[in-house]
């Protein structure tokens, strides 16, 4: 066995968000492909422009996620525009006309985002995403049971 003076001390950091959509606000259904005993696919959406986690936590967190919930996940980034960085402020423009309504607000002090949403109104554009991917110009989410967005 491993003794403890092999063990490293976990670094401190805060954690991430972890937001679930499904299109009309359920529970996911893992429909016809359990049915075929294929595993359930979702989708990991990266929300930020920078990793909200480093390596070995993220690696971590996807084995936990296939492991735990039996299905297969697919990390997902949504693209930069010529007036958005990638993650969820391209997502937001790409979104701007289904939702006039949101506006980015200033970041938490001493956290390093300059912009951030509301997390109800980030769900509301995970839902508008989740129902109709190839509109929102991220079709790797077409198809998924869910999606689950990862945010520092």
């Amino acid at each position: 066995g491993a003794s403890s003076s092999h063990l490293r001390p976990l670094p401190r950091i805060r954690p991430p968000i972890f937001l679930m959509s499904d299109a009309d606000g359920a529970p996911p259904d893992a429909g016809p492909t359990a049915a075929e005993n294929s595993p359930m696919r979702i989708a990991l959406l990266l929300l930020d422009q920078r990793p909200a986690l480093d390596t070995e936590a993220y690696e971590a967190l996807l084995r936990y996620i296939r492991a735990i919930l039996c299905v297969e996940v697919e990390v997902v980034e949504v693209p930069e525009l010529p007036i958005a960085p990638k993650g969820w402020r391209s997502l937001s423009e790409r979104l701007r006309r289904e939702h006039p309504q949101f506006k980015h607000r200033p970041g938490r002090p001493g956290s390093g985002v300059d912009r951030q949403l509301q997390a109800q109104q980030l769900l509301e554009l995970l839902k508008t995403l989740k129902a109709d991917p190839k509109k929102v110009a991220v079709p790797a989410v077409e198809g998924t049971a869910c999606v689950l967005a990862l945010t520092g």
